[in-house]
C-alpha cells in the first residue's frame, strides 16, 4: 500500500501558490552565512551578541535583523568549517534531490518558526540562558531528516571512520531527547517549558516522518496478521485433502488415484464413486 502523508495535498498548494519564492539550496546558503559569521565572530569583538535572538532588543531597540541572523551563530571552530560545509552541502544535495527547493525551504521555514516561537513563549532569563541552542536544533532537524530520506548513506568521520548517517542521526535524537528532559527539568522555571525550544525546534521533523512511521508499523503489523491467517489456512503436514466417503481411502494412501466429488458434495475414490 503506497504511503500518502496527510499534509501532502497542503504541500502540493503552497508549492503551487509560492513556489516562485523558493530559494535554490537554501542550506548552502545557510551555511556560507554560518561560516561567514563564524569567521567575523573571531575577528571582531561582540559580533555574535549582535546575531543572537533577544527578543527585549528585537521588541525595545528594533533589532529585527535578530529575527534571521541567530540561524548564523555556531561555536563551530573553523578547523572544522571545512567538514560543515561537506556534510551541509551533501544534506542539501539529497533533501532537494527527494523534495525539491521549495519543500526544503518549507522545512527550514517550519523549523525556523517553532524556534522563535518558543524563544518568544520562554521567559527572558530563561531565553538569554538557551541563547545559542537553536543552531544545535537547526543541525538537529536537518541531519535527522537526511538521515531518514537516505539512511544508509555513509560519512567519514573526520575524514577517516565510514559510519551510515542512520547511526549518528540516532545518536542525535538521543542527545536531542536527553537535552529536552534536561530543560523540561529546571526546578526555577514552570514545568517543561524548558524544553520548548527542542520540542518546537524539531516539530516540522516529527510532522513528516512519524506520521510515515506509524504507517510503517501498522501496515507491517497488518501484513504479519495476514501472513499468519495464511498459514492457518494451510494444510498441515500429514493431513488428507481427500478421504473416500464408502471406503475411507485418502490421497496419502493412494496419492496415485484421482478423487471425484459426487452430487452429495462428498468425495469418492474410482472404485466408490457413484454411477452417473
Amino acid at each position: 500500500m503506497e504511503y500518502r502523508h496527510p499534509l501532502t495535498s497542503l504541500a502540493n498548494f503552497l508549492e503551487r501558490t509560492f513556489g516562485w519564492a523558493a530559494f535554490p539550496s537554501p542550506i548552502r546558503i545557510l551555511v556560507i552565512f554560518q561560516i561567514a559569521a563564524t569567521l567575523l565572530s573571531r575577528s571582531v569583538e561582540g559580533y555574535t551578541s549582535l546575531l543572537l535572538l533577544d527578543k527585549e532588543r528585537i521588541l525595545e531597540h528594533y533589532e529585527v535583523w535578530r529575527l534571521l541572523t541567530f540561524l548564523f551563530v555556531t561555536d563551530t571552530h573553523p578547523i572544522f568549517l571545512i567538514f560543515l560545509l561537506f556534510i551541509m552541502w551533501m544534506i542539501n544535495d539529497g533533501m532537494e534531490s527527494e523534495w525539491g527547493s521549495f519543500r526544503v525551504n518549507l522545512y527550514l521555514f517550519g523549523t525556523w518558526l517553532g524556534m522563535v516561537i518558543a524563544a518568544w513563549i520562554l521567559p527572558s532569563a530563561l531565553q538569554h540562558e538557551m541563547s545559542g541552542i537553536e543552531t544545535v536544533i537547526l543541525y538537529s532537524s536537518l541531519f535527522m531528516a537526511f538521515a531518514t530520506l537516505h539512511p544508509k548513506q555513509e560519512i567519514l568521520v573526520f575524514f577517516v571512520l565510514p559510519v551510515q548517517v542512520r547511526w549518528l542521526a540516532l545518536l542525535n535524537g538521543i542527545v536531542i531527547v536527553r537535552m529536552a528532559i534536561s530543560a523540561f527539568a529546571i526546578p526555577t522555571q514552570p514545568s517543561g517549558i524548558g524544553a520548548l525550544p527542542m520540542v518546537l525546534g524539531m516539530l516540522p521533523y516529527l510532522t513528516v516522518f512519524v506520521p510515515k512511521f506509524f504507517h510503517y508499523l501498522i501496515h507491517r503489523g497488518q501484513a504479519a496478521a495476514r501472513q499468519s491467517r495464511f498459514r492457518a489456512r494451510q494444510m498441515p503436514a500429514g493431513e488428507a485433502f481427500h478421504v473416500c466417503a464408502k471406503c475411507g481411502v485418502t490421497d496419502q494412501d493412494r496419492p496415485e488415484i484421482e478423487f471425484r466429488v459426487g452430487s452429495d458434495g462428498e468425495d469418492y475414490c474410482p472404485t466408490c464413486r457413484p454411477s452417473a
